[in-house]
């Protein structure tokens, strides 16, 4: 049995969702929305139905659950109603499934989605990014930072500031299975402060920094006017 396995149970799921998410998991669940859900490795990923088709991974980290989904409130570190549906298939699967596994699938890699890619025309792999991309804010938010480095080193900065600013952001406080989800956000939002010296927009970087730091510590003045935010709009 996968460590994310052991993590799982029904009453530890119900109460990190709450009633609400819960009661919209099962509802999903019941309805057949859970297209897939397959162990891979220490992970579980599921395709749930919704307004869209959202994925869902639940893994274990130290023994603690934890879960990802590309919708909104998955995106802010909630365990949704697709999380939910996807714990309830996974706990309620047919005990045969349980013994039985059967022959394992091809694991399609990235390689394998590369190839895909490359037999697609110009339109239709614009089309599908931007498909992608509403229905993930983490791409979203990567597109608009490439399409501002392209654009010229305020657009860049600006963007970038608005990336960190929203992934450092924290509404009430941080609970503990936030706390990986709020890291890796973090995390992310510094990575394209990095590029800006590959760039040749080195000088740019202290001036994303200190404004960084004088926004968190709670001081709006000296952000620069260049970034296009006034200082009431950072308040």
């Amino acid at each position: 049995m996968s460590s994310v396995s052991k993590a799982l149970n029904e009453a530890g799921v119900k109460r990190l969702a709450g009633e609400g998410a819960y009661a919209r998991g099962l509802d999903y669940y019941r309805n057949g929305r859970v297209d897939s859900v397959e162990e891979s490795g220490e992970e579980l990923r599921a395709g749930v139905i919704g307004n869209r088709d959202y994925t869902v991974v639940l893994s274990s980290d130290e023994g603690v659950l934890d879960y990802s989904c590309v919708c909104p409130q998955g995106s802010e570190g909630v365990f949704c109603k697709h999380g939910m549906a996807a714990a309830l298939a996974w706990l309620r699967r047919p005990a045969d499934a349980k013994s039985k596994p059967g022959r394992a699938a091809k694991k399609i890699t990235l390689a394998d989605a590369a190839n895909l890619l490359r037999e697609e025309d110009k339109n239709t792999l614009v089309s599908m990014i931007l498909e992608w991309a509403r229905e993930d804010g983490r791409l979203e938010e990567r597109l608009l930072i490439y399409a501002a480095r392209r654009t010229g080193p305020d657009a860049a900065a600006a963007a970038i500031l608005r990336a960190f600013r929203q992934a450092v952001r924290i509404r009430g406080y941080l609970r503990y299975h936030e706390a990986s989800s709020w890291t890796r956000n973090v995390h992310e939002a510094i990575g394209p402060i990095e590029k800006l010296p590959e760039d040749g927009h080195a000088t740019y970087v202290i001036e994303l920094c200190e404004a960084a730091l004088e926004k968190e510590a709670g001081r709006c003045d000296g952000i620069p006017e260049r970034f296009g935010w006034p200082h009431e709009q950072l308040a």
